[in-house]
């Protein structure tokens, strides 16, 4: 028995049906009224606050969301341009100045991280050089231990 005999309509309708439901639906089952890098998007706000440096912030977070306050970050009122997204999703603002000194900070820091395996092994051949010279009388520079 054909798919025609079972259903009464065409493989060709039922194609075009399916499609139909999934435009309208999408495949989480809420219709897509907006693509989600537009519902995020704060473009116009950041061109009115060219000072600034915002964020959207999870409000359903308690952690993130003191974490962020004890950082400087505080939310932005609907009279400057602040947005909502239901009850999750709040804009939020700090001075650019003091996002660029974290900014900073952090690359200081990941720097320092990056080179501590260097910084340690010179400290391990000055205390060599230093144990070879106190102890034994030989004179090595450090520089030259580092490079064996």
């Amino acid at each position: 028995m054909s798919d025609e005999k079972k259903t009464g309509e065409s493989p060709a309708k039922i194609l075009a049906d399916l499609k139909r439901v999934e435009a309208t639906t999408g495949r989480s089952g809420a219709i897509p009224r907006m693509p989600k890098e537009m519902m995020f998007d704060a473009t116009a706000v950041e061109a009115r606050h060219p000072d600034k440096h915002l964020r959207w912030l999870n409000m359903s977070d308690k952690n993130k969301m003191a974490s962020r306050k004890a950082e400087g970050y505080t939310i932005l009122p609907e009279s400057e341009g602040g947005q909502k997204i239901g009850d999750e999703m709040v804009l939020a603002s700090i001075p650019r100045a003091q996002y660029e000194q974290r900014l900073a900070r952090q690359e200081e820091e990941n720097d320092r991280r990056l080179n501590a395996h260097t910084a340690e092994w010179e400290g391990q051949a000055e205390a060599m050089a230093r144990t070879l010279r106190d102890n034994y009388g030989i004179k090595v520079s450090p520089e030259k231990l580092t490079r064996l």
